[in-house]
């Protein structure tokens, strides 16, 4: 029976911690100030929108300096995202579209941000139709784009990070089973998950093979 799988991309494919590290670092240099500064000026930058003007600006790097960073910042997205896919990601995807797996990005953010680190992951864009990639603008409801597929008697998944994203999606699609993926370098060792509401998985291959079990079983 065909299945579907809803899929994240910031700690769930794409390892955007390490990705972003070395824009903080440049960035940080520019304005004479430390990583810990830049990573507090992007969460405020974040909060607001995110644009790389606001986030220069927030960090206090000179004006004159942002042209050059900018472009920087951009060739780095676009060129070494796939560097920083997790580890077992793609062997997930190619596996559960052998398996006859619907599968559909729902991200939030900025949209033509997340779409700029989306398409740099060469290695993922083709498991992902173009009419079947969502870029949540933030404040927006992932759970209200994933609440549009139907038929709500297929089998469907979604895997994310956030608990408050999972409970979104359990609330708008309650058909749609929960996979909270906790294999990030940056999710806590032990997290408050309620084991009734979703499946923790703690690697890829653990999220495939739920995925596959409760998707051929339903």
């Amino acid at each position: 029976m065909p299945f579907r799988v809803f899929w994240d991309l910031d700690g769930v494919q794409l390892d955007t911690d390490t990705l972003v590290a070395a824009v903080l670092s440049a960035a940080s240099q520019s304005a004479g100030k430390t990583v810990g500064d830049a990573r507090a000026a992007m969460e405020v930058a974040n909060r607001q929108g995110f644009t790389w003007e606001l986030f220069l600006k927030e960090l206090g790097v000179p004006v004159p300096l942002w042209a050059e960073l900018i472009g920087r910042f951009d060739r780095h997205f676009t060129t070494r995202a796939s560097e920083h896919v997790f580890e077992g990601v793609f062997d997930a995807l190619y596996e559960l579209g052998g398996a006859g797996a619907h599968q559909v990005l729902v991200t939030r953010g900025v949209p033509a941000f997340q779409q700029r680190k989306f398409d740099g992951m060469h290695t993922v864009v083709p498991f992902f139709d173009p009419g079947c990639r969502h870029f949540v603008p933030s404040g927006e409801s992932k759970g209200a784009v994933i609440a549009r597929y139907g038929p709500v008697t297929m089998p469907a998944f979604f895997v994310d990070d956030s608990t408050e994203m999972l409970n979104d999606v359990r609330e708008a699609a309650p058909h749609v089973k929960l996979v909270r993926a906790a294999w990030a370098p940056s999710a806590p060792a032990e997290c408050p998950d309620d084991f009734v509401s979703w499946y923790p998985a703690f690697s890829p291959r653990q999220a495939l093979a739920f995925i596959l079990e409760h998707g051929a079983a339903t």
